[in-house]
């Protein structure tokens, strides 16, 4: 006999293959379960491009002992800072990559 949860748990799993099959008309499930991966991978290459923007945003600020001070008063950045900026952007810049080639397999995804 079957339980009154696993009686919900199937009428729930059935709604939701309906209606995955009815979000995309004329497509197989399978279709649609490579789309719905293809725009979470999507959605998580943004959120990863924005923690990289943003931690590359607040690594601008130098830390102890990234600024050197010259006789004349004024100071300069040293190179442990240009490096660990380099490797913010290089960061975002691979944020970036990931997200195009998220979006080019979501593309594939949709038969475009």
């Amino acid at each position: 006999m079957l339980t009154l949860g696993f009686c919900a748990l199937f009428t729930a799993s059935m709604l939701l293959v309906g209606s995955a099959c009815l979000a995309q008309p004329g497509k197989s499930l399978s279709q649609t379960e490579a789309l719905d991966a293809a725009d979470a991978q999507v959605k998580a290459a943004l959120a990863n491009l924005e923690q990289a923007k943003k931690k590359l945003e607040a690594g601008r600020e130098p830390l102890p002992g990234e600024r050197v001070g010259l006789k004349d008063g004024k100071s300069r950045l040293t190179d442990a800072y240009f490096k660990r900026i380099g490797r913010l952007e290089k960061a975002v810049k691979q944020a970036e990559a990931r997200l195009d080639r998220a979006y080019r397999a979501r593309s594939d995804a949709k038969g475009n």
